[in-house]
């Protein structure tokens, strides 16, 4: 079963349970000001859905789990994921942008902001509201939007992130 949040989105049951969990509720709207401030000292320009997204979801740990067979002989295994909204962190241990050369084209000339992580996977968020995840010679598209991506971070109900070439 699916919800509606604020924003006419869809959310499954599971992907509440975690957002809940995580302490998230409807209607969210934190004071951002202090990332913002950070962010924008740092060289970072915020844009609407960057500032919607945080109002929302920055502060939350999202903790979800997979369960694999990573080979067809191998019994399942669980794994447990935490997906980290808050920028500050994500932004320090970055180690600058230059695994984003070659995916200019992809972006569009779409300038990002960093907003997460998890494990050694950055997120960032377009100007337009896309979320977008990388780390050493990989990047790829998580999600048309914040929602979508956090969906897929929960349930995984499209598969594998797909690789942006």
């Amino acid at each position: 079963m699916y919800h509606r949040n604020a924003m006419k989105t869809t959310f499954s049951d599971y992907t509440l349970q975690v957002l809940r969990e995580a302490g998230w509720y409807p209607e969210r709207a934190i004071d951002i000001s202090g990332y913002e401030t950070y962010l924008t000292s740092i060289g970072y320009a915020l844009t609407d859905p960057i500032r919607d997204f945080f109002k929302e979801f920055v502060g939350l740990k999202l903790r979800s789990s997979r369960t694999f067979c990573f080979y067809e002989e191998n019994q399942p295994e669980t794994l447990e994921y935490l997906y980290v909204f808050d920028p500050i962190p994500s932004a320090d241990r970055m180690f600058g942008s230059c695994w984003l050369e070659g995916h200019e084209e992809i972006l569009q000339g779409e300038k990002l902001v960093v907003i997460g992580d998890q494990h050694d996977m950055t997120f960032f968020m377009s100007h337009s509201g896309k979320v977008y995840g990388g780390f050493d010679q990989y990047f790829c598209l998580l999600g048309n939007n914040a929602h979508e991506a956090i969906e897929e971070f929960c349930t995984w109900k499209n598969g594998p992130v797909v690789l942006v070439e």
